[in-house]
């Protein structure tokens, strides 16, 4: 199972919060998943952020989820490498909201896969 992130941003300021997630050399593609596409407001352009084939290292990660111990049980690191890259992801935001971002759980195509029903993009000003 891996996680991808969807930021949206009112479309008259996408390009310069492109650019920042670009510079942090993170993957920016369209969000053309229709069910992620209805969690944020008409009028916002929506990138699918990726680092490397996912968005797993974006997401924030608390010593004791399931996620950090499959990592221990790998072999690797910890929380330390994706936590450092998630706080600096985080911050390269602020100079941009309010942005909205919505962490897609996938287990299949994250382009097709249905958000889940009470799924909701959060508010990051």
């Amino acid at each position: 199972m891996c996680s991808f992130l969807t930021v949206g941003i009112e479309g008259s300021r996408s390009a310069a919060l492109e650019a920042a997630l670009v510079a942090l050399r993170l993957g920016v593609s369209r969000e053309v998943n229709p069910q992620v596409q209805r969690l944020f407001p008409a009028g916002d352009t929506l990138f699918l952020v990726t680092r490397g084939e996912c968005s797993c290292d974006l997401v924030p990660l608390k010593a004791d989820s399931p996620r950090e111990e499959k990592r221990r049980r790998r072999g690797q690191s910890g929380s330390k490498r994706p936590n450092q890259v998630s706080e600096t992801f985080f911050a390269s935001l602020k100079p941009h909201a309010p942005v909205r971002l919505y962490f897609h759980e996938v287990a299949g195509d994250h382009l097709t896969e249905p958000v889940k029903p009470e799924a909701q993009a959060t508010l990051i000003s």
